[in-house]
């Protein structure tokens, strides 16, 4: 229960990690007066949003032995999905928000 909770912290702090970085760097571009230097400025927040949002999924499922999750649905999802599909009268009952 400690590894799930601790990846939950982790990507947590990425993704502040990753909007507080932009709110500096927008007013850093704002400055800039040619396009080269925006242009390399958006060449690092691209490479910083990969880093914050696909290496903690990555390293989360590696860590959780799902690393299969990335190419295949979960089983869950798809029981719940093939119920939604059964009948009109499943769909009243199980799938209504």
């Amino acid at each position: 229960m400690i590894l799930p909770n601790a990846l939950l912290l982790a990507t947590l702090m990425s993704l502040v990690w990753f909007l507080k970085g932009n709110l500096l760097g927008y007013r850093r571009i704002k400055r800039l007066p040619d396009t080269a230097s925006r242009q390399k400025t958006y060449r690092l927040w691209i490479a910083k949003a990969a880093i914050a949002f696909v290496l903690p999924a990555i390293v989360g499922l590696a860590l959780l032995g799902r690393l299969d999750a990335i190419v295949t649905v979960p089983l869950s999802s798809t029981s719940s999905a093939a119920s939604c599909r059964a009948s009109p009268a499943t769909v009243a009952r199980d799938c209504s928000a």
